[in-house]
């Protein structure tokens, strides 16, 4: 194996790397860091995100615990079968939440808010054991305030997971290739079947972490402990295809299809670039279209963005240069240290496909490698500060590079303080329309019907604020009276004259509904009522 002349492996002294740390300050660093990240994803933790997603796996958990028939495989939301189904992972931690603290979705987000606090300490860990601790605990300042990660680390959604689970995946991949033992390849694996089951977009990872693997391991033959893994983790999933003439499979092969767009090669291409350059800024995340008096500068929200991914693009091309010319001392033959392939590999091949696929870009598609952005732009900090590439000490440039971190995270704690107090003032909408709700307020969670009438007569409230009834309807929706079909794009229903009811979002058919009314639902799907939005 060929063993790449490195940064990390020199002393701090000789290398010049950015911060020369005494024996204790690096700890009292990270534990700042990590206080930084506990308040920003466990802090007012009721205020939510609210998706028709969590209403999913709540109901799962819920139905689990009233003792209703759930096999391992082959259900969903009642009796619906999907032919992209997700593994059960999440509807057992649920249940098991559920079970300890009551059906209240609020100690689910808790759980996964507390477990990405410790994602964040595992970023640290997947830095330090691949180069150096610098680029540890740059990774981990930047994933402790990023708006995006933020967000999503605090919501009850599979993905959500992923700020967690991801780290720890490296952390295992790093083990298995340096300690060369089965258990290391076996829980690799089957941390991602688990993290198939939570979204298909770790199928990215397994492809690329199985190619790493053949190419840099010691035993090779050991590898297909890996499989055995994956397919351990991934097991209700392919039980579900063999039950089901395999539809998972076949919905699979479809998706580059299905989710593509049509739009010109160049545009998509910028697009991809721009979108996965500055996941981590909070570009996007908070701009005026939220509201009219409570939102983020556009100048912010535009310079963070940009500035991101100058800065992403740079350290990436330094990468590439420092590889290169580590390269020349054997022009016959190019090699990349299992480090550098790690980095690179999970992040570019995920990338090559979103762009040949023209697949449809969202933010949270990124998820499941956002600690490898983290790393280009903490080894690529650490390459251009280093004597070895400057071929001197220069004091100034390294000023340089922690003034630009410093202007990067302050621009992210302002992204989030305008996201906060947005929400403490609106319980306004977030990016796709849903709806924001505190969850101390959920009334009635979680209600399945499968066929009849479902009846909430709210004569009896006095408050002043409306109630909200989220569902996933396959029905009719009929209020004091009045037909409203739920797939149909309509504001309001025809025959009021005020505005006493409205369809927040055609979607997921959020219904905001004045105190006094009752309210006939004839739906087959999921209920949710929730109070004051």
């Amino acid at each position: 194996m060929h063993n790449q002349k490195t940064v990390a492996n020199q002393p701090f002294a000789e290398t010049g790397v950015m911060v020369k740390w005494n024996t204790y300050g690096w700890r009292i660093y990270l534990l700042l860091v990590l206080f930084i990240a506990a308040v920003l994803r466990l802090s007012s933790l009721s205020m939510m995100e609210f998706r028709h997603d969590s209403a999913y796996w709540a109901l799962d958990g819920y139905r689990i615990l009233q003792g209703d028939y759930y096999p391992l495989v082959g259900q969903q939301v009642g009796s619906v079968r999907s032919p992209l189904y997700n593994g059960p992972a999440l509807s057992y931690i649920t249940a098991i939440v559920f079970a300890v603290f009551g059906y209240k979705p609020f100690f689910v987000s808790a759980l996964i808010a507390t477990l990405n606090v410790f994602g964040v300490y595992l970023v640290y860990l997947v830095g330090c054991r691949l180069y150096s601790r610098n680029v540890g605990l740059i990774m981990a300042t930047l994933a402790s305030v990023s708006p995006w990660i933020v967000l999503y680390s605090r919501m009850f959604w599979p993905q959500s997971l992923f700020p967690f689970l991801i780290p720890l995946v490296l952390l295992c991949l790093i083990n298995a290739l340096e300690k060369d033992r089965v258990i290391d390849y076996t829980l690799t694996g089957i941390l991602l079947g688990l993290g198939l089951q939570l979204h298909l977009s770790v199928l990215a990872i397994v492809g690329t972490s199985m190619l790493i693997l053949l190419i840099y391991s010691k035993t090779k033959w050991q590898v297909s402990f890996y499989t055995f893994g994956v397919a351990i983790g991934y097991a209700p999933n392919i039980i579900y295809d063999l039950t089901s003439d395999f539809v998972h499979i076949k919905s699979i092969m479809s998706l580059p299809s299905l989710h593509a767009v049509d739009e010109p090669r160049i545009f998509h291409f910028a697009k991809t670039i721009w979108n996965f350059s500055n996941v981590l800024s909070g570009q996007g995340l908070w701009v005026s279209k939220l509201s009219k008096s409570q939102h983020l500068p556009s100048f912010i929200d535009w310079g963070q963005g940009v500035l991101y991914s100058l800065v992403f693009m740079i350290c990436l091309a330094a990468i590439f240069y420092y590889i290169a010319g580590d390269s020349q001392v054997d022009r016959l033959r190019f090699r990349i240290s299992y480090k550098d392939a790690i980095v690179l590999l999970i992040l570019l091949l995920p990338l090559a496909y979103l762009f040949f696929s023209r697949s449809l870009i969202q933010r949270h598609y990124f998820l499941f490698i956002y600690p490898l952005p983290l790393l280009v732009i903490a080894r690529g900090f650490e390459i251009l500060s280093s004597r070895i590439f400057l071929k001197k000490d220069t004091v100034q440039v390294r000023l340089i590079f922690l003034v630009v971190l410093t202007i990067m995270c302050l621009l992210n704690l302002i992204t989030i303080g305008y996201a906060a107090r947005f929400l403490e003032q609106t319980g306004g909408q977030g990016e796709y329309g849903t709806v924001f709700v505190n969850k101390d307020r959920v009334a009635s969670y979680i209600v399945e019907h499968s066929s009849g009438e479902y009846i909430v007569d709210l004569s009896h409230v006095q408050e002043s604020l409306p109630y909200v009834f989220l569902f996933q309807s396959r029905g009719k929706i009929i209020i004091d009276g009045d037909h409203m079909i739920a797939d149909t794009i309509q504001s309001y229903p025809p025959s009021h004259r005020s505005l006493k009811y409205r369809i927040v979002e055609t979607y997921y058919h959020p219904v905001v509904v004045e105190p006094g009314e009752q309210i006939v639902f004839q739906v087959q799907g999921i209920v949710v009522l929730v109070r004051g939005n």
